[in-house]
């Protein structure tokens, strides 16, 4: 949208609600990054015991075995290096979301809480699109007598309610996102502490796919939002210019309110489709390897 006609601020009481829920959030990673690493060192510890135990010592098999103390020495050291690192999963998901904010044609900061990702249609910034074209409608519709055109201007009051409540609700979906990403990296980065035994390996690769899918939802909905942002652009010269007329400002308010309602419906069902399908490829893709992974965590490889 034009700024000299319509100002668009970000920083509202959407934006700090998230803000909120990040800090939040964030005074909990130190205390859940402990408990990760100590579930993790107990369980490899209780495997690596049963498996000294019960598959080297008893049933005698003693003659490398140094070679059983290297290998889950180095396995572990890397484990606990990647795994259960918090700082490895945040890099996963800045990149992929810096790499969707280029398509999308945003710039990305994560070290404001917030985070820059979607400059210019952050939550708050969505109300600000909302303020603007109604302000336009409104000097549309007031433009004529109070008793003209009474049932267009009634249908223009239905119609605003309804923009209103599309554009909350694309918020909504902005906002859900970000703190889906924010309580899956700093709450239930716990699970990544189950890496350490091939007996509960499989609750990290369930985090991992977890972390795939939040990444495929940014990735899918930076590129909406690049579409839906060069569309707000034009709201308000395409009003602006229907305004001498009451009839087509209807018109192209309608037009409007189309195309808002598309963009609601693709942000609903892209993101999670790109979440639960793709993610769903990497974790089949996945299952063989980790598969192996875990036998031979097991000592059966």
């Amino acid at each position: 949208m034009n700024a000299a006609v319509c100002k668009i601020s970000s920083g509202g009481v959407l934006d700090n609600l998230v803000i909120s829920f990040y800090q939040t959030m964030h005074q909990y990673s130190y205390q859940t990054a402990n408990l990760a690493n100590k579930i993790f060192m107990t369980l490899f510890a209780l495997e690596f015991l049963w498996q000294l135990t019960i598959n080297k010592i008893f049933v005698g098999d003693i003659e490398k075995l140094w070679v059983f103390f290297l290998v889950r020495s180095v396995l572990g050291i890397l484990f606990a290096k990647y795994l259960v690192n918090i700082d490895f999963y945040r890099g996963i998901i800045t990149f992929i979301a810096s790499f969707a904010a280029q398509i999308g044609g945003f710039d990305i900061d994560f070290h404001d809480g917030m985070s820059s990702i979607f400059a210019g249609v952050t939550p708050s910034t969505l109300i600000s699109y909302f303020s603007c074209v109604a302000d336009v409608v409104h000097k549309g519709a007031d433009s004529t007598g109070v008793m003209s055109y009474l049932t267009i201007k009634f249908m223009l009051a239905i119609s605003l309610l309804l923009f209103f409540l599309v554009l909350i609700s694309i918020s909504y979906l902005l906002m859900e996102v970000f703190i889906k990403t924010y309580f899956l990296l700093y709450v239930g980065f716990i699970l990544t502490g189950f890496a350490g035994s091939s007996w509960t390996f499989n609750y990290w690769q369930r985090y991992f796919t977890q972390i795939s899918a939040i990444c495929l939802e940014f990735l899918t909905q930076c590129i909406l939002l690049g579409v839906f942002k060069m569309q707000a652009n034009t709201w308000i010269g395409l009003l602006t210019n229907a305004n001498s007329d009451l009839d087509n400002l209807v018109g192209a308010f309608i037009q409007i309110l189309g195309v808002a309602l598309i963009f609601m419906y693709l942000m609903y069902t892209m993101p999670r489709w790109a979440g639960q399908q793709l993610a769903g490829e990497v974790r089949l893709r996945m299952s063989d390897r980790m598969t192996a992974m875990s036998s031979f965590m097991a000592g059966r490889a």
